[in-house]
């Protein structure tokens, strides 16, 4: 049982870390930009961000339905997500 292995914090210290673990977690964001000079002072810079660029999907180890007397078919389950889908986006700056 996990609950066993939570000991109390000895003295002067803050307490474990990491003693419960679920599902892990990942992701990775990018992003390129680059500033073209118009004129003296005055700039455009063009950046694209991409944010999850793997499209990884990891469930919410708290949405999982366990529920033995319930519905056999959803138990088991995960109902939720961690991680959001893949997004991007453009932005253009002009700076004077």
């Amino acid at each position: 049982m996990a609950v066993a292995n939570i000991r109390a914090p000895y003295p002067g210290e803050t307490g474990q870390r990491n003693s419960l673990r679920g599902d892990g977690y990942f992701t990775v964001d990018g992003g390129l930009s680059k500033v073209f000079e118009i004129t003296e002072g005055q700039n455009l810079k063009f950046a694209m961000d991409v944010f999850n660029v793997t499209n990884s999907v990891r469930f919410d180890p708290n949405s999982i339905a366990n529920d033995p007397l319930g519905d056999p078919s959803s138990f088991g389950v995960y109902s939720a997500l961690l991680t959001r889908p893949r997004a991007m986006q453009i932005s253009l700056h002009y700076s004077f």
